[in-house]
């Protein structure tokens, strides 16, 4: 699956336009699901406005999180974990979780096809 996502690692990019304090919040979320979940989770894929370039002050942080599993409960440890994030960092995750075949599935949506164009693997 992954190299059907844009290859680029986050911490191999010295141009990528991330404030320090983001790209501190966007590992600080990777290292918080990858503790609580380390056998699910596939691939983390930092895209949207942040991946571009082209954020502002008001923009979210947009990951993909692949897993293996597609359970509701997961879903939604990985949604809250980023979630609980905001007070502290005041930035917002939003956080798209889905397995791998899913992703294959929808690969050809226009959404995913910017996704596997501007995305950056976090891990």
């Amino acid at each position: 699956m992954i190299n059907q996502i844009n290859t680029r690692l986050i911490d191999d990019n010295p141009g990528l336009l991330i404030l320090p304090d983001v790209k501190k919040v966007i590992m600080l979320f990777t290292r918080k699901i990858l503790s609580e979940y380390p056998e699910k989770i596939v691939n983390i894929i930092l895209y949207g406005s942040y991946a571009r370039g082209e954020f502002h002050q008001e923009s979210d942080i947009d990951i993909l999180v692949l897993t293996t599993d597609d359970s509701w409960n997961i879903k939604k440890g990985i949604m809250t974990i980023g979630f609980d994030m905001y007070p502290e960092f005041g930035i917002m995750i939003s956080a798209k979780v889905m397995t791998e075949e899913q992703f294959s599935k929808i690969k050809k949506n226009l959404f995913m096809q910017q996704v596997s164009q501007d995305g950056i693997a976090v891990v």
